[in-house]
């Protein structure tokens, strides 16, 4: 019966035990694996997908619950217009500051985990609080103005 390097038995017809240049090919392999996950790591939208997958599920499934509920308004919005035009400023400003109030409890008040957020998340904030603030003057307007 044939031996091994090891002086243990080997089976005829099994693969043959591996050697040092088999070794040596997966450590390049794991090399160049990690050499593609850095560049992969410096795209947006790599970046984008795995704080979305590292993202709390209960979180992830706020924001889908949140936007889900501002497409349901935006349908009935829409099926109720005819009916509802005289209670659009009330509306808009009921949804306002509902929304701005949930928007401070969540990211501003006593969070210590705002430094954490990542950019474009403190980016897409900061645009919601411009566009609230672009509607409420519109809103002033509307109700105030001529």
């Amino acid at each position: 019966m044939a031996t091994n390097r090891n002086g243990k038995p080997s089976s005829n017809g099994g693969p043959p035990p591996p050697t040092d240049a088999d070794y040596s090919n997966i450590l390049t392999g794991w090399q160049a694996l990690e050499e593609r996950l850095d560049r992969l790591e410096r795209k947006p939208l790599f970046r984008i997908k795995k704080i979305l997958v590292e993202m709390q599920s209960q979180q992830l499934y706020q924001s889908a619950s949140s936007l889900g509920a501002g497409i349901l308004g935006l349908g009935l919005g829409i099926l109720l217009s005819r009916w509802m035009g005289a209670w659009t400023s009330f509306l808009i400003a009921g949804g306002l500051f509902i929304h701005g109030w949930g928007m401070y409890k969540l990211h501003y008040s006593g969070n210590a985990s705002w430094s954490k957020l990542p950019a474009w998340l403190k980016i897409s904030v900061g645009v919601c609080w411009l566009v609230l603030a672009g509607l409420l003057g519109w809103l002033l307007v509307r109700i105030f103005g001529n």
